[in-house]
């Protein structure tokens, strides 16, 4: 406390004139202040800590992200380009069964048409030659009637001009027509003229 008729600036420049208490509490004052600077200093240290450390464990954990998305990226990639190579062989696999398909399918349909061919040709061959038998077998009959006709009248204009001996003369039986010739039966295996006729229409 201040005496009164005493300025306060004369209190703190004569020390000797100050009181046990006023000693006491300035002692106080100061130890107070003296802990506030000292646990401002610790508590400005602390967030300093506090900040720095948060800083690298961002740091930190934006490493960890960046490696494991790295490591998702690369993961990808192989898995990527083993899909690709496993959709390359597959691909390739199903070309070359198409092709062998292709291939079989297109062998078996030019076999089936050169026998269908053969069969035919062969139909036809046969065909041709029972018609040239019946051709010559019609001529051949053709030639026995023009005979069989000239000799009868023949004997008809000797019978004109001699009437006697027409009554007693017997005339000779008209030549006979040659034996045909036989015909070659088709073979089992080719089909007869109708069926081929059937097979081309």
């Amino acid at each position: 406390m201040r005496r009164p008729g005493l300025h306060p600036g004369e209190l703190f420049s004569d020390p000797a004139r100050l009181e046990p208490m006023d000693m006491v509490t300035l002692i106080g004052i100061l130890v107070v202040a003296g802990l506030a600077i000292v646990l401002i200093g610790a508590m400005i240290n602390y967030m300093s800590s506090l900040v720095k450390s948060a800083y690298q464990i961002k740091i930190e954990l934006r490493a960890d992200l960046e490696s494991g998305l790295q490591s998702m990226r690369d993961d990808i990639d192989r898995r990527a380009k083993w899909a690709k190579g496993e959709m390359i062989e597959e691909t390739a696999k199903i070309r070359d069964s198409l092709t062998q398909q292709a291939n079989d399918r297109t062998s078996a349909l030019r076999e089936s048409l050169l026998r269908a061919v053969v069969e035919a040709r062969d139909a036809d061959l046969t065909a041709i030659a029972a018609m040239a038998d019946r051709v010559g077998l019609l001529d051949r009959r053709i030639s026995s009637l023009e005979q069989e006709t000239a000799y009868r009248r023949d004997m008809t204009l000797r019978a004109r001009h001699t009437p006697g001996t027409a009554t007693e003369a017997t005339p000779p039986p008209p030549p006979q027509a040659p034996a045909p010739a036989p015909t070659s039966a088709p073979s089992p295996s080719s089909p007869s003229p109708s069926s081929s006729a059937n097979a081309r229409g």
